[in-house]
């Protein structure tokens, strides 16, 4: 996959009054499960992220002009099994459907399973967003299964959907490894 509209970045120090501003944004927070905080709680959870070894925590920047959009990580990272927990949010809903968050997957599934030699990238949904649904579907991810009623919604109990890629799905979808 050619990726010429993102690059990936560490998060840094810089960000974290943006990231801020994302995460206590109401749509955002619903859809991420964050609650809001303040931003002193938000540079004390910088400052433990940086300094944890089970994260990657990367800045997703426009390539043209290097626009700080969103982020994608790889947390709960398990060395020993070779595993790795994804997320990714784009905050501004004027740069969705751009292909921007595509690209910023294939970036972040490579520096998981070439760089950190990892076997199995997973993440979890909701079962109402489906458009993230066909997101992941359309990226290579597998369906693994579903938590019934697991996290408490919009007043409403609702699903989460498991989904997960093996590095040789990754290599056969996208046809390289390092």
């Amino acid at each position: 996959m050619q990726c010429s509209s993102v690059f990936l970045r560490i998060l840094e120090a810089d960000d974290v009054a943006r990231t801020h501003r994302w995460i206590n944004d109401p749509e955002l927070n619903e859809i991420m499960g964050y609650l809001p905080i303040s931003l002193r709680q938000q540079q004390s959870w910088f400052e433990t992220t940086i300094n944890n070894p089970q994260k990657f925590i990367f800045a997703i920047c426009l390539q043209q002009t290097g626009e700080h959009i969103g982020n994608v990580a790889l947390g709960r990272i398990d060395y020993l099994d070779a595993n790795a927990m994804f997320s990714i949010f784009i905050a501004d809903q004027a740069e969705h459907g751009k292909g921007y968050g595509s690209e910023a997957t294939y970036l972040a599934l490579k520096f998981g399973f070439d760089r950190l030699n990892l076997h199995k990238i997973h993440l979890k949904t909701s079962d109402y967003l489906s458009s993230a649904i066909r997101f992941y579907e359309r990226l290579g991810f597998s369906r693994e299964g579903v938590l019934r009623e697991h996290e408490f919604k919009k007043g409403r109990f609702v699903d989460k959907i498991l989904f997960s890629m093996l590095r040789s799905e990754f290599v056969e979808k996208y046809g390289e490894s390092d």
